[in-house]
């Protein structure tokens, strides 16, 4: 191999571990994925306080998320936060709450849970709380009536994956 090519692939090594490095710390998280195509969301920043802030891979997303807070009479903006040159759409903390409700819709798949009996979901919800994890309960239509689902932000995945190996030893499998 020429000094080129070794150049080369070093840059590359350095280039994956820092994507990976990224990845592992929730700088980029997968939210979607298909058979043709991975979308990414870039996590809410705490450039300032005061303006909480999304920012969307998917155009249609962004677009969805600004018509609703056109149509509720929310004041946002969209503003470039950093320097990658990503447009973020940032909102009032006042709204925040409001807001945050809104995004669960805006992700169509979202990451979601049920365990065979309520005591494990019971235990879920408390590790949740424990975590700070943002989520909520929903009732769906099974077979056997209406079940529990406890839906989850994406980019806690990888958290989330932990709470409920956490449960699983708990209260067994």
């Amino acid at each position: 191999m020429c000094e080129t090519d070794m150049k080369k692939l070093r840059l590359g090594i350095k280039i994956a571990s820092i994507l990976l490095v990224s990845y592992l710390i929730g700088l980029v998280v997968p939210i979607e994925v298909n058979s043709s195509e991975t979308s990414l969301a870039i996590p809410q920043k705490k450039f300032d306080e005061s303006k909480p802030n999304i920012h969307f891979t998917d155009p249609s997303k962004q677009e969805k998320l600004i018509s609703w807070l056109t149509k509720e009479g929310i004041p946002y903006k969209i503003e470039k936060l950093d320097n990658t040159n990503r447009e973020y759409v940032t909102w009032g903390k006042e709204q925040d709450v409001k807001v945050q409700e809104m995004l669960w819709d805006i992700h169509e798949e979202v990451p979601n849970i049920s365990f065979p009996t309520e005591k494990q979901n019971g235990y879920f919800i408390s590790l949740l709380k424990r975590e700070n994890i943002p989520f909520r309960v929903v009732q769906r239509n099974a077979s056997s009536g209406l079940k529990q689902t406890i839906e989850y932000r994406a980019e806690y995945a990888s958290k989330v994956r932990e709470l409920i190996i956490e449960v699983l030893k708990k209260n067994g499998t």
